[in-house]
């Protein structure tokens, strides 16, 4: 059965939002079906899907969630905007995002965020952590 959503997943996103962070390094990017995984669907099928990683490498992250997001062409950018203003109504300081545009976004982010572009996995994705 096709779900709609008007809003995100509350329920997964307090989940993860509230666990204790010291006992979270990664979570699945791989499955989308994962329950700490927020899916948006439409009356055509899942558009888009968020997945969520707490990068521990020394750096300081308290209160800062670093969020990779990926999405289809047609995905809603209404959505994903509540979902940003959501996490800083929470108290996540920066909520730091991008799909990999190249080295033109590289460089925006170093100068307007003060971070270094960590390369993972996924071919053209990036997540951004701070400069020491």
């Amino acid at each position: 059965m096709i779900r709609k959503y008007s809003a995100f997943d509350e329920d997964r996103l307090n989940a993860l939002l509230w666990a204790d962070k010291s006992d979270i390094v990664s979570v699945s990017r791989s499955k989308i079906a994962d329950s700490n995984t927020l899916i948006h669907e439409n009356e055509d099928g899942i558009q888009g899907f968020f997945s969520w990683e707490i990068i521990k490498q020394g750096y300081p992250l308290i209160n800062h969630l670093y969020v990779f997001k990926k999405f289809r062409k047609d995905y809603s950018r209404k959505l994903w905007k509540l979902l940003v203003a959501t996490l800083r109504m929470k108290g996540f300081k920066h909520t730091i995002t991008t799909a990999g545009n190249g080295a033109a976004m590289n460089r925006l982010y170093r100068r307007r965020y003060n971070v270094e572009p960590f390369r993972v996995g996924m071919e053209d994705s990036y997540y951004y952590v701070p400069l020491r």
